[in-house]
């Protein structure tokens, strides 16, 4: 049985090099990941999540909503975080006019990277982000103006 240990021993040394081979190829990944991530979360903050304008914009869209329509409604704007992403960064805006939840939010995918208008279900890359924020921005008077209009007040 000398052979039997000879063959207990490579096993356990290939079996061990698989694994370490297999961690320091998922590391280079995460890394390679993580900076391009972070060119695309920078560029997020930088248009939707930290962008002044945008958030007065969504602001104001509400608080004139609330005006036209006072009564029993519920008109409001968040940015959320996605617990399951890694990267620590408010990647979705949600929008609540009434009852219909309206999102748009960053995908992280490596140089995949999109953005979702879960609304109408639009896939934008991330360098139209303008078009994607603009878009987002006519859904949601889009809904209002239908909810209005169903409603005849």
């Amino acid at each position: 049985m000398k052979n039997l240990d000879k063959k207990l021993k490579n096993l356990e040394v290939e079996i061990v090099e698989n694994r370490l081979q297999k961690k320091q190829r998922r590391e280079r990944i995460d890394k390679r990941d993580s900076l391009i991530h972070q060119k695309y979360i920078k560029i997020w903050n930088d248009k939707i999540a930290k962008n002044k304008e945008f958030k007065s914009n969504l602001d104001k869209i509400i608080s004139r909503f609330k005006k036209i329509n006072p009564k029993n409604n519920r008109y409001y704007w968040m940015l959320q975080e996605d617990i399951s992403m890694k990267e620590r960064v408010k990647s979705i805006v949600l929008v609540y006019v009434n009852n219909v939840r309206l999102s748009m939010e960053l995908r992280l995918y490596g140089n995949s990277t999109e953005i979702v208008c879960t609304t109408e279900t639009e896939i934008y890359p991330i360098k139209n982000i303008e078009k994607a924020k603009n878009d987002f921005i006519n859904i949601v008077l889009e809904i209002f103006k239908e909810q209005i209009d169903s409603n005849e007040y």
